[in-house]
């Protein structure tokens, strides 16, 4: 079983990589071995109520919606049985496995909650060098022209990443694209610095990663990341409390070991492109960047008719093609720029249901359900007084990701919202902090009876 936690975190933290070809992004293993650790959970986990899982009532409403909406979807593949409609489903049934598995084990006196932050802390530490190699090994292939260098880490993706980093791009390392790096990498650094907040990183394993992970997100370059950068640093910041000055120190000199790479390369590293850009021609000139658009677009175009009062039940089982948007766009009483900026915007994402905005396309599937149900993830979020030792910044990271580009069922992601929902025992049997030397290392929650 231990082994099985640890290939889970491995795929789930490194959630690109596969051996496999997948028509995807992300690989499909962190579910199946999640399945397989749901299967096996009974003989792993004693619970109170006659060896039964007996869930929060907390979690009950979210876990039920998200049942729901995993029923309709499958209902809509059946209908319609496109690409799109099987990528949602995948979204949605991953999440819910992630969620029921958390609240499962958070449900249950066992020593399995230890077991797996022991196992998530030291594959922390390991996924910042396979990042940090990756990026690396793309940086010595693009100093020293060695392209065999760059393909080295392009075979173990799963998807085929053919065009979408070039040489006026980051770095990728071992992601898709060098935004995914970049995002992903940030959000490891959030929950890294958590990790240490409560004790279950060391001082020297937390500022080894959480380095390896910074590098790897200012060599990405990517204009999308910066916000999530913004949000890990705070994080580390926090992490440290009176000692900001050194995060400050520490950020400075990881900044100052790119500058070389910058001043190389200012005019192509996208977020420095999209200023000049801004600056020149003012918000008008980013009609002529469609990737841009495309993220603005999303979360207005699916928010858009609920806010209207239409939409109310969704459109799950409803064709959704690019004229329904470009329709409501239409009825916009906006400037022409931002007319035009929007239609580009819903073209360049292809219609249907693909879109960068998780929580703009549940709200356009389901609508006012799809509102219960984020409602009712924030309750458990605050559940227990959820926001504390940090973890309001693995939410701001999340939330993020879920705006602008992240889809439902990112295992990374899942990963962190499942971290949200329990901390390891100071009160089950041998459930102490996994490491000493975070300033919380006494501070662990203890473990609370199921409400009956």
């Amino acid at each position: 079983m231990k082994q099985l936690i640890y290939i889970f975190g491995l795929v789930a933290l490194l959630p690109y990589v596969s051996f496999i070809p997948f028509p995807m992004d992300t690989a499909p293993f962190a579910l199946l071995f999640l399945s397989a650790l749901l299967l096996l959970l009974p003989l792993q986990v004693k619970y109170q109520a006659h060896g039964t899982i007996a869930l929060k009532r907390v979690d009950l409403l979210p876990l039920g919606l998200l049942a729901f909406f995993v029923t309709v979807l499958v209902v809509r593949l059946i209908a319609f049985r496109d690409l799109d409609s099987f990528r949602v489903l995948g979204n949605y049934m991953s999440l819910f496995l992630f969620l029921l598995y958390f609240s499962a084990i958070a449900s249950g006196q066992t020593s399995t909650q230890r077991e797996f932050y022991r196992a998530l802390s030291t594959l922390l530490v390991a996924a910042s060098v396979v990042y940090l190699l990756g990026t690396l090994l793309q940086l010595a292939s693009r100093l020293t022209g060695a392209s065999i260098l760059f393909e080295v880490t392009n075979m173990f993706l799963s998807a085929d990443i053919t065009g979408r980093t070039t040489s006026e791009r980051g770095f990728n390392s071992f992601a898709a694209e060098p935004s995914y790096a970049g995002i992903v990498c940030s959000l490891l650094i959030t929950i890294a610095a958590h990790f240490y907040r409560i004790g279950c990183l060391t001082k020297k394993r937390f500022l080894f990663s959480v380095t390896n992970y910074f590098v790897v997100v200012l060599l990405s370059a990517a204009a999308t990341a910066v916000p999530f950068l913004i949000v890990a640093i705070l994080a580390v910041a926090a992490a440290f409390g009176a000692r900001i000055k050194f995060t400050v120190i520490l950020m400075a000199g990881l900044m100052a070991a790119v500058l070389v790479r910058v001043a190389q390369d200012f005019e192509h590293i996208r977020f420095f492109y999209l200023l000049n850009l801004v600056a020149s021609t003012g918000f008008t000139g980013l009609q002529g960047d469609v990737s841009t658009l495309s993220r603005l677009a999303s979360p207005v175009n699916y928010v858009l008719p609920l806010l209207r009062g239409e939409n109310l039940l969704g459109q799950a089982l409803s064709d959704v093609s690019v004229g329904y948007f470009l329709a409501q766009i239409d009825e916009l009483r906006v400037s022409p720029v931002i007319r035009a900026s929007l239609e580009i915007g819903v073209t360049a994402e292809g219609g249907g249901l693909r879109t960068k905005s998780a929580i703009g396309q549940s709200l356009l599937l389901f609508g006012i359900p799809a509102v219960l149900f984020w409602l009712s993830l924030a309750v458990r979020f605050l559940y227990r007084r959820g926001l504390s030792d940090g973890r309001v910044f693995i939410i701001v990271v999340v939330v993020l990701g879920y705006i602008i580009q992240v889809p439902l069922g990112h295992p990374t992601f899942c990963l962190a919202i499942g971290l949200l929902l329990f901390r390891p025992s100071a009160t089950s049997k041998g459930a102490a902090p996994v490491s000493a030397g975070g300033p919380a290392a006494a501070a662990v929650e203890p473990v609370r009876p199921a409400p009956a």
